[in-house]
């Protein structure tokens, strides 16, 4: 009888172990995997993404499958280079992340999850730049933020840097009209001296002008772009001195604008007159000064 018990003992673990052999193991899917078994496409087009090359490729894949409207594998693209964008950009034509994210940020209009993505990536980036204060970490979390046109969130990033670190004169520029746009005029004082941030613009339109390899359409592009920068370098900087009382300053600034831009300053004018009032409700001398140079300017 027992001999009986034992031979059926060992006849079942035998066939438990050969079914065992027959039957794979289950692996526990991946966050990723799991979203392709809800959707099996998506596995599919993430296969693609890894195997598609370098980012320049990827970029080609994804706007290939923004062509055809098909949204989510575009996404996937997106998804694996920005995931994967330091060790893709190694070698080779490097690509900057802001090409990327772009790209990334304008299938959002089409296809709002890719924007949710880019969000959820710049929450990332911001809370390693609270845990590293790094150079490259404030870089991503800038880049991520000015992609998605949402500047001002740098603003708390920029004035979280200890004011001895060397990175706030790094970051200054990239931050400065935010700065203003936020009011922060008496930090803005502290850190650097707005009239030579504005004026460090001026050579760099003229070296390129003097460049007789830069002409036609891209010269006239170079111009717009230079001058678009100067008019908005120059009303945050007049706005800055007006707030903290230093009128002269602005004038110098404001009179600057206006030579260089000449007839060109439509917009600077409209933009000037609202930075002013900004700065100061109550301010009646700039803005006299300015109707009467800017007439007397045409007048020559």
């Amino acid at each position: 009888m027992n001999r009986r018990k034992l031979a059926k003992s060992l006849f079942a673990t035998g066939l438990a172990l050969a079914l065992a052999c027959l039957i794979p193991f289950h692996i526990a899917p991946t966050s990723a995997q799991s979203d392709a078994g809800a959707n099996p496409r998506i596995l599919h087009f993430q296969t693609k993404a890894r195997d598609a090359g370098g980012i320049v490729e990827q970029l080609s894949l994804a706007s290939a499958h923004r062509r055809r409207k098909d949204f989510d594998a575009a996404l996937e693209v997106y998804k694996h280079l920005l995931v994967n964008f330091n060790e893709l950009n190694k070698g080779g034509r490097k690509i900057s992340l802001h090409t990327v994210l772009n790209a990334a940020v304008s299938l959002g209009s089409d296809y709002p999850p890719a924007k949710d993505f880019i969000r959820g990536k710049r929450d990332s980036a911001e809370q390693v730049v609270t845990g590293t204060m790094s150079r490259d970490a404030i870089e991503t979390a800038f880049t991520y933020n000015e992609a998605l046109k949402e500047q001002a969130r740098n603003v708390p990033i920029y004035l979280g840097i200890p004011p001895v670190n060397p990175l706030r004169q790094v970051f200054f520029t990239r931050v400065f009209t935010s700065l203003v746009q936020a009011g922060k005029y008496k930090e803005i004082a502290g850190i650097a001296d707005v009239e030579s941030i504005v004026y460090h613009n001026y050579p760099a339109f003229s070296t390129v002008c003097d460049d007789p390899t830069h002409h036609g359409h891209n010269h006239t592009q170079m111009e717009r772009v230079q001058k678009m920068r100067i008019i908005e370098f120059s009303v945050a900087a007049v706005e800055t001195c007006i707030a903290i009382g230093d009128p002269a300053k602005a004038k110098r600034i404001a009179g600057r604008a206006l030579d260089y831009l000449g007839k060109d300053d439509r917009v600077f004018r409209f933009q000037i007159r609202h930075a002013v009032l900004r700065a100061n409700p109550n301010d009646t001398d700039f803005l006299v000064w300015f109707s009467e140079y800017k007439a007397s300017h045409f007048m020559q």
